[in-house]
């Protein structure tokens, strides 16, 4: 990758599912670091610590699933660490709280949570309408309570622990080093 770039044929490099010590591994050998760390990010797992060691690193953090894939096909199966089920985070009490208090949808309201602590959002949606309300999120913010009370929904808990085909006895399987502490297989 680093060929890649210093030809012009990309203008930077990005890991994704790295944990700490795997991006430490690149940082020790690489020329180019890599410029984003794309993982799993919502306030089920929000990824408090990475954000700073990211941010330490000069790495930004791309967050995908920001709505804890609500259309996933086990959607009703992710526990937390009581081994109850957890609520989608679009219907979740707290953000439809916050949501009413701004005017705006449950996903405006997680987006702009992200947003407001630099991370760079990855959504996905087939419905046009929906992708053009996803950038609605720039004609407000979230204060100081409602971002702790979004903070407070942490468990680290990963909803797409990418365990397919016993990839996590891989001995690099990211997710189990301290920053990644739950998975729901």
């Amino acid at each position: 990758m680093e060929k890649a770039v210093e030809q012009g044929l990309v203008k930077s490099i990005g890991v994704s599912n790295f944990n700490k010590d795997q991006i430490m591994r690149i940082l020790d050998v690489c020329k180019i670091k890599p410029a984003v760390n794309q993982i799993e990010c919502h306030p089920y797992n929000n990824q408090s610590d990475m954000i700073q060691f990211l941010d330490q690193t000069g790495i930004k953090l791309t967050g995908y699933s920001p709505f804890g894939n609500p259309g996933r096909p086990w959607k009703g199966t992710a526990k937390d660490g009581a081994n109850n089920e957890v609520p989608s985070l679009l219907d979740h009490p707290k953000i439809e709280e916050i949501a009413k208090k701004h005017g705006k949808a449950t996903g405006h309201v997680l987006l702009r949570f992200q947003i407001q602590r630099g991370v760079i959002v990855l959504t996905k949606s087939v419905n046009p309408d929906r992708i053009k309300s996803n950038f609605d999120i720039f004609g407000f913010e979230l204060d100081s309570d409602d971002m702790a009370a979004i903070e407070g929904l942490n468990q680290n808990l990963r909803i797409l622990p990418l365990s397919w085909d016993g990839i996590y006895k891989h001995p690099d399987y990211p997710f189990t080093s301290e920053l990644n502490d739950k998975t729901v297989y």
